[in-house]
């Protein structure tokens, strides 16, 4: 008879509420945003130079720099101005997760697009929450990544538009950016909830009387400092005398001394207990086991 193995275990603390996830699931509504995203962001695209590794990697900075002039000096002008073009409006797109974590950091995002497919998602799952946190639009689009592929010639997780697409009717970006907040508006009602405009009167109400009842029950203490302090007529007389034992005595027994707490407050009879907004949610514990099929090294 072998030994019984020891199942322990674990205790992991999860979100006390589920995570924001707004994953777009309908079919004919996704390819249309990526048909839209895959022709809007073909302007975007520029022209690389185009070289052998093994010629790139013999030159110096300085040929490299030149290489390049030549390249696109060699070009002709139709295509020169659609490159230029192309860098001026990459400046109002935010490409990859760092560069749209940085926007909605510094609140210069207008809308966010996210490829749901990554491994791990904790990469993008921050992105989410922060965008929910700055009231940014932001959806999940499964296959984003493909579809920038084709669009501006490299695959990135995220990409996010500047505020002043959203300003600029005649930008190229505008109908997209408009259409991806049109959507998002969607998974922004499930987080909102019903206000209570009685509630909102009763804690009015309650705050008038108890501020009331603090300027009522507020009363000037005026504290004579004469009586505080010892004065010497003269550098031969003595003011303060220390007491003797048996006076010290006789007062500490006509003291009443109260068993009272005097770490409670203490509020009068007429003023009401403030309403208290706070609310604890305590976290979720899942318990876990260790794999009972797991194949272990014999010793």
């Amino acid at each position: 008879m072998g030994k019984k193995s020891n199942k322990s275990s674990r205790n992991v603390l999860a979100l006390p509420e589920d995570p924001f996830w707004p994953v777009l699931e309908e079919s004919g509504i996704k390819t249309s945003l990526l048909e839209k995203v895959r022709e809007a962001l073909k302007v975007a695209k520029t022209i690389h130079p185009q070289l052998k590794w093994s010629e790139f990697r013999k030159m110096n900075k300085e040929q490299k720099a030149k290489h390049v002039e030549q390249f696109f000096m060699n070009l002709p002008t139709e295509e020169q101005a659609l490159h230029k073009k192309a860098k001026e409006l990459k400046k109002y797109l935010a490409i990859g997760i760092n560069e749209v974590s940085r926007g909605l950091e510094k609140k210069e995002l207008a809308c966010c697009l996210i490829h749901g497919q990554a491994k791990p998602k904790l990469l993008i799952s921050y992105v989410i929450q922060l965008a929910r946190g700055r009231g940014v639009p932001i959806l999940i689009v499964n296959d984003l990544k493909q579809s920038l592929k084709e669009s501006l010639g490299f695959s990135s997780l995220a990409i996010g538009f500047l505020k002043d697409v959203t300003v600029n009717e005649e930008h190229e970006f505008h109908e997209l950016c408009k259409h991806v907040i049109d959507l998002s508006k969607g998974f922004s009602k499930d987080l909102e909830e019903p206000a209570d405009p009685t509630h909102d009167e009763k804690q009015e109400t309650e705050d008038i009387k108890y501020k009331k009842s603090a300027d009522t029950n507020f009363t000037e203490m005026i504290i004579d400092c004469s009586s505080l302090y010892l004065y010497r007529t003269s550098s031969d007389y003595r003011v303060f005398h220390p007491p003797d034992e048996e006076s010290i005595s006789d007062e500490a027994d006509e003291m009443n001394i109260s068993k009272d707490r005097l770490d409670i407050e203490v509020l009068p009879d007429d003023c009401p207990i403030p309403f208290k907004k706070t609310k604890f949610i305590e976290p979720i514990i899942l318990k876990v086991q260790s794999n009972p099929n797991k194949i272990r090294k014999k010793k």
